[in-house]
């Protein structure tokens, strides 16, 4: 299994655009910490816990993509014909023949909608280390779905 930092280079793009924007952020999370200190009494200022609580958050968000950034390893598709992070894969449901294409990522950079899979999912697990060919099936709580490796990139 690859490294919690192995990203593809697309996902570390999308992570430096987040931290960027939530750099952005600061300032208006200072001014609202500032403007709610100014209502008065600490201990009973609701909107001051809210800011904190809010600039907190945020701050936290910021060390943890920075620290994401920096200790990043960036994985390349090697072409080898076996699934692994970054591998473009196509599947097909052996019962009703329906063809999915689905690229394994790490779990940061996973968006089911645009099928991007994580590598930690069930079905990425199921899916690393195979080859075109493979049959494996993914339990479901509904129902059991066969599936057929068609092929990877």
């Amino acid at each position: 299994m690859q490294n919690s930092n192995s990203l593809t280079k697309e996902g570390l793009e999308h992570v430096k655009q987040e931290l960027e924007k939530l750099k952005a952020q600061r300032l208006k999370a200072m001014e609202k910490v500032r403007t709610a200190r100014a209502y008065g009494d600490l201990s009973e200022n609701a909107e001051y816990s809210e800011a904190r609580d809010s600039q907190a958050m945020l701050e936290s968000r910021i060390k943890e993509l920075e620290n994401l950034i920096l200790n990043a390893k960036i994985i390349t598709t090697s072409h080898t014909g076996v699934a692994s992070l970054g591998s473009h894969v196509v599947l097909e449901n052996t019962d009703t023949k329906e063809k999915k294409e689905i690229t394994l990522v790490a779990s940061f950079e996973a968006d089911p909608d645009t099928g991007k899979i994580s590598q930690d999912s069930p079905l990425g697990q199921l899916v690393m280390g195979k080859i075109k060919g493979d049959k494996f099936v993914l339990k479901t709580p509904r129902k059991d779905i066969p599936y057929l490796i068609k092929k990877v990139e």
